[in-house]
């Protein structure tokens, strides 16, 4: 046994809850060094943008729908915050 009775209790909770990606981010931020470089290798997108939202402000990048209304919101134009 590898995981045991806790963790797939646990595991039915969070799948009833939510939805397969961010369940598969929170895996990426929680893993060690090994696991997580396994879930690079098979979801580098998933990675990508996970990386880019840890690194910017409030987890907002500049893909979001609402990026714009975001600048406005911190005081900023779309020329200041991309330099």
């Amino acid at each position: 046994m590898v995981i045991g009775r806790y963790a797939y209790e646990e595991s039915k909770q969070l799948a009833a809850a939510g939805d397969f990606y961010p369940l598969l981010m929170a895996a990426m931020r929680c893993a060690d060094t090994d696991n997580t470089e396994r879930l690079r290798d098979a979801f580098p997108e998933v990675w990508e943008e996970l990386h880019a939202r840890y690194h910017a402000p409030g987890g907002v990048i500049e893909e979001d729908p609402d990026f714009e209304e975001y600048l406005r919101w911190r005081g900023q134009t779309l020329a200041s915050a991309t330099t």
